[in-house]
């Protein structure tokens, strides 16, 4: 987001104003595609804010993948890469999902699929 803002900055003060948009809204346009697709094709489990996953979770329905690693890592770029395309999305729901995910992984001793296990987490 920091180097779309300095390129169109720079163009506009060149009067390349037409330029400067076109490059704005390509870039933008490029993050939100990138985030829709990765959620789409990767992980559709990270889709949405997560805080309903989050409470029909605690209430006692179990959705598989919805707190895995790759729900977590698309999660997380999915959220970067919306909010650097300027789409008018809220932090706080995938910070919640986020968090669950973290905790879920800590629980377990880590991911058992990817063969990412800390036996230091059997204590806790």
């Amino acid at each position: 987001a920091g180097m779309k803002f300095v390129v169109t900055s720079n163009m506009m003060l060149a009067n390349k104003y037409w330029a400067a948009f076109l490059v704005f809204s390509s870039s933008n346009f490029v993050l939100a595609l990138f985030a829709s697709l990765i959620t789409a094709f990767i992980s559709p489990e990270a889709a949405g804010s997560g805080i309903p996953e989050v409470k029909a979770y605690l209430n006692g329905v179990d959705a598989p993948g919805i707190f895995s690693l790759r729900t977590l890592v698309v999660k997380i770029a999915g959220s970067i890469s919306a909010v650097s395309g300027s789409l008018l999305v809220g932090k706080a729901g995938p910070m919640v999902h986020t968090g669950a995910c973290i905790a879920s992984l800590l629980g377990q001793g880590g991911s058992k699929k990817y063969r990412l296990t800390w036996r230091w987490l059997r204590f806790f």
